[in-house]
């Protein structure tokens, strides 16, 4: 998996991943449950190139995993390695990091997350028709 990680190109995307609870229906008109959503964005193209759904907080084999998943078949544009991933909220990375950083892409702590807490509020919407709880899309 190394090997053909290495081969994609890289570009210099800076991508970011977080992670939040939310309520969502399981199907019309039915019961309510509690999932996690792990969600990889673009910084500049601000868009979602990755995502996981589980019923517990994700741990680093989840988020390595859809990292990897969005290298090699992102939701949108063609296959490629990052510059550098941010980790935004609930997420404990630090096992992951060695692996990111023999493929060339840096991690850091994320910056603003405004983005981010945009896309998460639109799928919560979406998903449950509800905003999440301070959860802030912009300062202030």
């Amino acid at each position: 998996m190394k090997d053909e990680l290495l081969a994609l190109p890289q570009d210099a995307d800076v991508w970011i991943a977080g992670a939040q609870p939310m309520t969502v229906r399981a199907a019309p008109g039915g019961e309510e449950q509690s999932v996690w959503l792990l969600l990889v964005q673009s910084r500049t193209q601000y868009v979602a190139l990755g995502m996981h759904t589980g019923s517990g907080k994700p741990g680093p084999q989840e988020l390595l995993w859809t990292l990897v998943d969005a290298m090699t078949q992102p939701k949108v544009g063609a296959p490629r390695r990052p510059a550098a991933v941010e980790m935004g909220p609930n997420l404990s990375g630090d096992s992951v990091v060695p692996m990111l950083e023999q493929i060339g892409v840096s991690v850091r702590p994320a910056g603003p997350l405004f983005d981010l807490n945009t896309l998460f509020q639109h799928l919560s919407i979406q998903l449950s028709g509800r905003m999440l709880p301070d959860l802030p899309i912009g300062p202030g």
